[in-house]
């Protein structure tokens, strides 16, 4: 029997953009298609261990490529975000690792994880919806990494559709005034937490910086950083993305994007 990872409101929200240009007539439902391909996102499984239930993994194969191509995922990220007032975004990395079938392009050693493998790097709004995902390799700074996601969100659907300016909150690694400075021409301003300086607890100033400290350290972690590892913290469900199995860079994202998708569908933010 079918699993059904969406119902069916959430798939008729969807269904009128999963739609592509084709030579060749539709022959299986679009939902069992999309199924199949969300079955293998969840499962961790390889395209042709897909069950007999689904369409053959050739057809869901086809059409995810296609919607790959097409930029399908990134133009429903922007649908189900449009109504989203609040330009504030949040950005951080997570390292993972790869297995022998990846191509060595965008590989690196993380000696901080001491993982090797890629860097996925995610730009969430403050509820924790997923906006933009790139893959880096695993040595690049975070700096880098921040110059080169907003590049790429202003090319998205989403960003060129954003004319206000917009904040993005990172921690510790992305405090750097030359990126401040660099973000202002795509009108974005980087907010980070400061370096902090170990206090003194042995004198009455340092203990009072300290719990000042603490205190701002707290607040900002339960506003920002929270949101962001919960979302890291939701994508370990999705065991294709554990670590990366695909050859291409552009299916890793597209499969990322996907797994936002439903998470978005799933909370039932329209």
């Amino acid at each position: 029997m079918q699993q059904q990872f969406l119902t069916e409101a959430q798939f008729n929200s969807i269904q009128k953009h999963l739609l592509v240009k084709s030579k060749k007539p539709l022959q299986y439902p679009l939902r069992d298609i999309l199924e199949g391909a969300l079955y293998i996102l969840i499962g961790g499984i390889q395209w042709r261990l897909l069950p007999s239930d689904y369409p053959p993994f050739g057809v869901v194969f086809y059409h995810f490529s296609k919607w790959k191509k097409q930029k399908v995922f990134q133009k429903l990220v922007k649908r189900l975000t449009r109504k989203v007032k609040d330009k504030l975004l949040i950005i951080d990395n997570q390292s993972i690792s790869d297995t022998d079938l990846p191509s060595k392009d965008k590989k690196g050693y993380d000696g901080h994880k001491k993982r090797k493998g890629r860097k996925r790097c995610l730009l969430v709004d403050n509820q924790g919806v997923i906006h933009c995902v790139r893959y880096f390799p695993a040595n690049m700074h975070d700096v880098t990494c921040a110059k080169n996601i907003i590049e790429y969100y202003k090319e998205t659907p989403l960003g060129k559709e954003s004319e206000e300016a917009i904040t993005i909150y990172g921690d510790k690694g992305f405090h750097s005034p030359k990126l401040k400075e660099w973000a202002k021409r795509y009108r974005v301003n980087v907010q980070a937490i400061p370096k902090l300086k170990k206090p003194n607890l042995d004198t009455k100033a340092g203990r009072e910086l300290y719990q000042e400290q603490s205190g701002y350290l707290v607040e900002s972690i339960k506003k920002i950083r929270w949101v962001v590892e919960r979302t890291f913290a939701n994508l370990q469900k999705y065991r294709r993305l554990n670590l990366n199995y695909e050859r291409t860079v552009s299916s890793l994202e597209a499969f990322t994007l996907l797994a936002g998708i439903r998470m978005r569908l799933r909370r039932g933010i329209n």
